[in-house]
């Protein structure tokens, strides 16, 4: 399974760390692009005392040329070991100057640090610099429940990382597609998809949130990846009628949608374009409705993507 490495990660932090609060760096770090040689002094960390461990680990706030201007970094994490009295730092985003949101070469650079009680500081012991393996944008970190480490872009292209394994995986889940209105856009919900070998039916995800238009209305629809679909096929589906809009499960900013539900109807509006980026015309009565776009790549395999719309009277 795509995930197991993960679990390692996992494994490490649930049974072997214990993790602590932030510290929030006071001086520019200076990397080193490939493991060091210990020891280098770390001046921007002090010794948290063992009396004083958190239950999770803390992400800090840091500029984004925090190290150095050969990268823009979007944010950090790291958490403690005291058994150990090692410390990971992850900072995540994108090398400076290689492209946009869609384009730049995203990066995660990992600190390994050793405290010192001695000198009351942390020296680093290596470093290591991980690279995307295509450019879709800069980084970010999220730890899950459990302490699995996700990279992701904006597009959420996503890799685990394994600190064991020390790599980043590919977790086999399709990037989001984005729907613009205006000046407002929506990321796609992920529905039920069978991605590079991994299958899921999730059945239809949205954004809790809707986009308000009047109709009818010209979305513009972007794919996230650069090669052209081989399918792809435009439902609708009305949800609930003009006023309070009933969710049917919703979860953080994700709600789900089933078209089992008696008085639902997916509507089929038909084939759309066989491109990256193109306009979507619809005339919808007033109401919520969920746009439903289904995507198939040959090489990589197929997605339904979940829009929320409100049409205002």
């Amino acid at each position: 399974m795509r995930e197991a490495a993960i679990i390692a990660t996992e494994h490490m932090i649930q049974t072997q760390n214990v993790l602590t609060q932030a510290a929030l760096p006071t001086a520019t770090l200076m990397p080193t692009l490939t493991l060091t040689q210990p020891i280098a002094l770390h001046p921007t960390l002090t010794l948290i005392p063992n009396s004083t461990p958190a239950g999770t680990g803390a992400y800090f706030d840091v500029p984004s040329n925090v190290l150095g201007p050969q990268y823009e970094i979007e944010n950090a994490y790291y958490f403690d070991d005291l058994q150990t009295g090692e410390r990971y730092e992850f900072y995540a985003g994108a090398v400076a100057g290689s492209g946009d949101e869609e384009t730049a070469q995203g990066v995660m650079v990992l600190y390994i640090l050793r405290f010192s009680e001695e000198l009351g500081n942390a020296q680093v012991i290596a470093t290591q610099e991980y690279l995307t393996p295509i450019q879709a944008g800069p980084l970010r970190i999220k730890v899950n429940t459990g302490g699995s480490i996700l990279l992701f872009t904006p597009m959420h292209f996503e890799w685990g990382f394994s600190l064991l394994q020390n790599e980043m995986v590919d977790l086999g889940n399709p990037p989001l597609a984005r729907l613009e209105i205006g000046r407002e856009s929506q990321l796609a919900g992920r529905g039920s998809f069978c991605w590079i070998g991994t299958c899921a039916d999730f059945g239809i995800y949205t954004s809790s949130i809707p986009l308000v238009v009047h109709s009818p209305f010209t979305a513009q629809f972007h794919l996230p990846l650069v090669e052209k679909p081989d399918a792809l096929r435009l439902y609708t589906m009305r949800v609930s009628p003009p006023g309070s809009l009933e969710y049917e499960i919703i979860s953080d900013n994700e709600a789900s949608w089933s078209s089992e539900i008696s008085g639902r109807e997916l509507l089929d509006h038909g084939e759309l374009l066989l491109r990256r980026d193109q306009d979507i015309k619809l005339s919808l009565e007033p109401g919520y409705h969920v746009l439903v776009i289904s995507a198939a790549w040959r090489d990589y395999g197929d997605v339904q993507y979940g829009f929320l719309i409100e049409v205002q009277e």
